[in-house]
Order: structure tokens, then sequence, then C-alpha cells
């Protein structure tokens, strides 16, 4: 009786994760699908790809908690993206798929300015747009050119993310589920990946920086251990200026786990990196740090509404972020405040120029840029998903 009297709310909750996941999947693949099919036809495959998402979760809900899954399965995801990158990658560099990243070349531009001394932000992209990534993702990158094409990091960087990843949480099929959906499912992501833009990368060493620095901090390490991890950390967040969201809540994280001035310097070591990398760039030529375009995002708004439009977005995504100092921190509640606070900053421009201006072109192209985000929120809801099954496990022996 006592299990049935919890069933209901087990698949309200079951439901909303599932809304979750399916959501963050719409918003990673929809500009694809808008791009390259009919509405109606869009609308099919959106319906179809909740059948294919749900059956996923509900495998996921209902597997054998005593076989746990190969961790081979990981690495055909990562031999399958490897195929698709290696068949369609060299098609978008002869400009053949895609068009090319604008991406991928603001990358590779940038770098070899870098590497050859020169100021990286003075170049601009083939399609006249100015750098955007920070230091942090030129550095990064910059050992790629040695191979000729920035975008084979991609495959670096999934490859190393799907072993932290698969070290960090010990449940490795819902790990499995949110890669199959965000990297695979998800066109917006998989389009990124194979056309070498560096959305996918950038969110993959983010993650692994940031788990790497929380599985240091969390027992007893070596100092110089911590401190590699933070200057990764740096390094990682010194990409793009979004990703800072994450160095308060694990300052919160560790104010919980360590003492104060333990927790200060391992986020203070991160913050130094990151304003070494980019403030001396800025300080060199502030007109031509062309990062700061990125407030021009907003320009589809009537010049008026811009400025108020970007304090609430700046106050909205502060909001998970005082959360995080308010409720026990886990990493997956770290994952979900994070997502929350990148979806309004991400998220919203592009959900409002599609209002705006029509889901079928203009600046709608905007909502691409929520994909690391969703990312996030993904992974997180399909981990709930995994823990709620161990959970029923010791009712159902009971009932």
């Amino acid at each position: 009786m006592h299990a049935n009297r919890k069933s209901p709310s087990l698949q309200w909750k079951d439901a909303g994760l599932f809304l979750l996941i399916y959501f963050c999947w719409l918003l990673g693949a929809e500009t694809q699908l808008l791009k390259h099919f009919s509405t109606h036809v869009a609308w099919m495959l959106d319906l179809a790809a909740g059948v294919v998402i749900a059956a996923l979760l509900l495998w996921l809900r209902s597997r054998d908690r005593e076989r746990p899954v190969s961790a081979k399965w990981l690495w055909a995801c990562w031999g399958a993206l490897t195929l698709m990158f290696v068949a369609l990658y060299p098609l978008a560099e002869r400009r053949i798929y895609g068009g090319g990243s604008d991406r991928e070349d603001a990358l590779r531009a940038a770098s070899l300015q870098l590497v050859h001394g020169h100021f990286p932000y003075y170049v601009h992209t083939f399609l006249g747009n100015p750098i955007s990534p920070l230091p942090g993702a030129l550095l990064l990158s910059a050992p790629f050119l040695a191979l000729k094409y920035v975008g084979i990091e991609n495959l670096f960087w999934l490859g190393l993310f799907l072993y932290v990843v698969d070290r960090f949480f010990r449940n490795r099929a819902a790990v499995l589920i949110a890669v199959a959906i965000m990297a695979i499912l998800a066109l917006g992501t998989l389009d990124d990946f194979v056309v070498g833009g560096d959305f996918s990368a950038n969110f993959y060493y983010v993650l692994i920086a940031v788990l790497v620095f929380i599985k240091t901090h969390e027992r007893v390490t070596p100092v110089w251990q911590q401190v590699l991890s933070e200057i990764f950390l740096g390094i990682a967040l010194c990409s793009r200026a979004v990703y800072l969201v994450f160095l308060p809540l694990l300052f919160a994280y560790l104010l919980q786990q360590r003492k104060f001035w333990i927790a200060a310097r391992a986020v203070t070591v991160p913050l130094l990196v990151a304003a070494a990398l980019a403030l001396p760039f800025y300080f060199y030529d502030p007109a031509h740090f062309a990062p700061l375009h990125i407030e021009h995002k907003l320009d589809f708004l009537p010049v008026a509404s811009r400025a108020l439009v970007q304090r609430l977005l700046l106050l909205a995504a502060l909001v998970p972020v005082v959360v995080g100092f308010l409720v026990r921190l886990t990493t997956e509640r770290i994952l979900l405040l994070a997502g929350i606070s990148l979806v309004v900053v991400l998220g919203i421009p592009g959900i409002l120029a599609g209002i705006l201006t029509g889901f079928g072109g203009g600046p709608w192209f905007l909502i691409s840029y929520v994909i690391p985000a969703v990312y996030l929120l993904a992974l997180w809801g399909t981990l709930q998903v995994a823990a709620r099954t161990e959970a029923a496990v010791p009712e159902k022996a009971a009932a």
C-alpha cells in the first residue's frame, strides 16, 4: 500500500522529467529542422523524436539494475559521431555541406594570428563576423592548428568528455541516454559538431574542467593537483563569458565541503587565470576586443528596450546562482542551476527573436546558442531518472 500511495507522485515526476528532456531536445534540434524541412514535416519529426526519447527514458527507468551498461556503448556513440564527422566535415570545409562553420573559421583565423604573435581580434571570419571566443578558447584550439583543421578538436574533447563523465557519474546508462539525445538526435548539436563548430567542444571542455575541479577538491588530494585543475578551469572558463556562472556555484559548493580559505583560494586561482588571459587583449585595444560584440545579439529589439531587457536577463540569470548559496549543493544540482542560468542568458533572446520576427527566419537562429545550456539540463534530467529508479527499488522489494 505504501508503494501504491507513492506511485502517482512518481508518475508525475517522471512525466515532468520527460517533458524537460524533450524540451531540451527541441531547443537543440528545432532550428535545424525548420531550416531543412517544412513546418508540417518538422512537427512530424518532433512527434517521432518524442516517441524515441520516451522509449529511451522508459528503458532507463525499467532496466535491470543488476546488469550495468557496458562502456562500449559510450564509445559506440563516439564512433558513430566520428564516422559522421569524417564523412561531413570535409564537405563542410569545401562549402558543399552547410556552407562551412563560421565558428570554426573564427577559431582558425584568430589562433593563426595568435601563433604568429599578432592581435587575434583584428581579423574576421569568412562571413565577415568578428571573433567572439575569448582567449581561453583560442589557446585550447591552437594545438589543433598543427593538424590544419581546428574542427578536429571536437573529436578529441568529445572522447575526453565521455571518459571523464563515465568515471565521475556512477550511472553510465543515464550518461549514455543524455549523449544519445543531445549529441546525436539533437540536429543542432550534431550539425555544429560535424561542420567543426565549437559549441560542442566548448561545452565538453568546460564541463570536463568543472568535474575535474570538483573531484580534486571534494577530498584530500595533493595541492599541486588542485592547482592544476584550477588553472585548467580558468582557461576553460575564459572561452565564453557565460560559463563564469559556474564559479560562484563551485564556491558555494566548496563552502559546504571545505574550510573558507580553501574555497576562496580554489576559485581565486581560476578567476586570476581567466583575467590574466583576457585582460591583456582587452587593454591592448578595447575598441576591437571582439568578444564584447555579444551585446549586439539584442539588436532586433527596439533601442529603448534593449538596456532594460539586458538588466532583466542578468538579474534572472543571477537567481539560480543565489539559490546555490541557500540549498545543499551536489554536482547534479550545480549542473541544474548552471543550466537554468545559461538558458536565461542564451535562450530567452532567441525565443524573443522568434516571437517578434517569426520562427522561420531572422534572428531566430539565436536559439542555437542555448545548446550548451540545454545539454546540461538534459544530462541532469537523465541522471534524475536513473536516481529515481534506484530509489524505487527498495520500495518494490518491500512491497
